[in-house]
């Protein structure tokens, strides 16, 4: 049923007036329009027949705007498929690390969209926020920004400042900022998101997590260490609550905090809970791994333990060669 044209709606009525009956499903719309194509060109073929004073003329140009109306009216449901179809693409080609594949690929889907649903659309704000992702990734920092801050505009003006979607597209835009080191203005997009995740999510809920990580990492950069290991470890212990591969991430994380605080007992039983539990979801030759065993392999090196910081780089040596050839 077509968002722009609900029963009633004027497309509806000249069904009805077409075929004498009410188009209340899908099924019912469908065998209209066919009724109503056929009724119109039995009507155009009558009036061809015994045209003699324009008629003909009068009726045809009716019957084309009667057909414009019908076939306007399947076009919704297409044109959403068509950019979800490009928009799923590029999340396999990025998943596939295919990064540049995947940025053209939501090019495509954006440009779709655009076109087919407006400027404004809410649907936009989920192929900025890939394409943010994207080129984020790429290292195209501006570019990212000005994606995701156009995704931000939408979302507040069509969902309001407090919805979750708003924290997820604040997120990644203070993760833009963190990267191109505005640490003041990260801070600031970490801590809007994690209200609004306050106020609306469970106190235990995965996506606090993520703000939590955000900000131990922005603090970890500034050099507060205090501050991130609070962040952290909060983070740690939601994504252990729910069983969250992102524990990796958080362990890794308070490995280098521990290590710059000068905890060295406590920096190497993060990385090594890093290690471990990234090999068992990952296997050993995945770059997760590998940057679990550098972190333990740096933290080595500085305490002068070389055998073994030796012995964790040749490990990793062997999985970038694995992994990147």
């Amino acid at each position: 049923r077509p968002s722009h044209d609900p029963p009633g709606g004027v497309t509806w009525r000249l069904l009805k007036k077409s075929t004498g009956r009410r188009c209340e499903s899908r099924f019912h719309r469908d065998e209209a329009i066919s009724t109503t194509v056929i009724c119109l060109k039995k009507r155009l073929l009558r009036c061809a027949r015994n045209d003699g004073s324009g008629v003909f003329q009068q009726t045809f140009w009716r019957s084309l705007i009667m057909l414009a109306l019908l076939f306007s009216a399947l076009t919704p449901a297409g044109v959403t498929q068509t950019w979800k179809q490009h928009l799923a693409r590029a999340d396999s080609l990025f998943t596939a690390n295919s990064t540049d594949s995947a940025l053209a690929e939501a090019g495509v889907a954006l440009r779709e969209a655009e076109k087919n649903l407006g400027t404004d659309n809410l649907a936009l704000v989920a192929i900025l926020e890939r394409i943010g992702k994207y080129q984020e990734r790429s290292g195209k920092l501006a570019e990212a920004e000005a994606a995701l801050n156009r995704a931000l505009a939408i979302s507040e003006r069509e969902l309001g400042v407090d919805h979750l979607e708003v924290a997820s597209v604040l997120q990644g835009m203070a993760e833009v900022y963190l990267l191109q080191e505005r640490y003041i203005e990260a801070e600031s997009y970490f801590n809007r998101g994690l209200e609004i995740r306050e106020r609306n999510l469970p106190p235990k809920h995965p996506n606090l997590a993520k703000s939590h990580y955000g900000l131990a990492n922005l603090y970890f950069h500034t050099g507060d260490f205090r501050k991130a290991a609070n962040y952290g470890q909060q983070a740690l212990e939601i994504w252990q609550l729910a069983a969250d591969s992102s524990i990796v991430r958080a362990y890794t994380l308070l490995g280098s905090i521990s290590g710059n605080m000068g905890l060295f007992d406590e920096a190497e039983f993060n990385y090594g809970k890093a290690a471990e539990i990234s090999q068992d979801l990952y296997g050993p030759n995945h770059p997760m791994t590998a940057n679990a065993l550098t972190g333990l392999a740096n933290l080595y090196l500085g305490q002068g333990k070389l055998a073994e910081a030796e012995h964790l780089y040749q490990q990793i040596l062997e999985v970038l060669n694995q992994t990147f050839g």
